[in-house]
């Protein structure tokens, strides 16, 4: 009797064979082209929430799709994910060539999340996109340089070796490297142009602001050096630690 009691109010065989699939089901429409606007949108609302570090194949098998749009909606869930989207690194990175720069910076997004677990491949192809043609992708770049050691950065750069370029980069290895006593120069550079030094400039800055070597930067009054945006991060870390100082402010 308790045999059958146990039986019956146990879920139905198919009912547990959906709960199985239903995690991987998700990912799997969302590489169909017939959805509506709603339905896309209800869709990787639910991948994003739903998405398990430890099953990471299906976002992978969105990022690998021969369809284009459907590897960007495979992009737009992986900068989402924060630290969680660990797994599906290498993937992503692959990418990093995508012409959308939405999804160029989906891909450092994720990256941004972890720069202290990135291998010396993984950040040499972050590097790569380092005078990228948009200014928000390339701050991003820069956010990523200043948040990895310098020590990390010289044997990436190193892969780079085979690119015309690879000049700026070694300028801009030098450019990391330096202090406080440069902020000038770094900052001369930084709004100089839209390549490689200038990003390794700017994230210089970033470093200096996040090891709390500087306090204060200038405020820039033309709008079309986009200061607020390039320099943004580099003026909360300064604030951040400002308030951290204050009396009777929380650590």
């Amino acid at each position: 009797m308790n045999t059958a009691k146990s039986c019956t109010s146990s879920p139905p065989l198919n009912a547990w064979l959906y709960l199985m699939d239903a995690y991987e089901g998700t990912y799997k429409r969302l590489a169909k082209n017939n959805l509506s606007d709603q339905e896309l949108d209800g869709l990787l609302n639910t991948a994003q929430i739903d998405f398990d570090a430890a099953r990471p194949e299906p976002l992978i098998e969105l990022l690998s799709n021969q369809d284009r749009s459907v590897r960007r909606l495979g992009l737009s869930i992986y900068g989402r994910l924060s630290a969680k989207s660990f797994p599906a690194l290498n993937a992503a990175l692959a990418l990093i060539d995508d012409e959308s720069d939405w999804s160029r910076g989906y891909i450092l997004d994720g990256a941004l999340c972890y720069p202290k677990e990135l291998s010396s491949k993984q950040i040499s192809i972050v590097l790569s996109i380092a005078a990228d043609p948009s200014i928000v992708v390339r701050h991003k770049v820069a956010v990523v340089i200043g948040c990895i050691d310098c020590e990390a950065l010289e044997p990436a750069i190193s892969l780079l070796s085979a690119l015309p370029n690879w000049s700026e980069y070694e300028r801009g290895l030098t450019l990391n490297r330096l202090g406080p006593d440069w902020l000038s120069l770094l900052l001369k550079t930084a709004f100089a142009d839209n390549g490689v030094s200038s990003t390794f400039a700017l994230g210089a800055i970033d470093r200096l602001a996040r090891s709390g070597q500087i306090d204060q930067l200038p405020v820039y009054e033309d709008e079309s050096l986009h200061a607020d945006l390039l320099l943004g991060n580099a003026n909360r870390l300064i604030n951040r630690r400002k308030l951290v100082r204050r009396p009777g402010a929380l650590s």
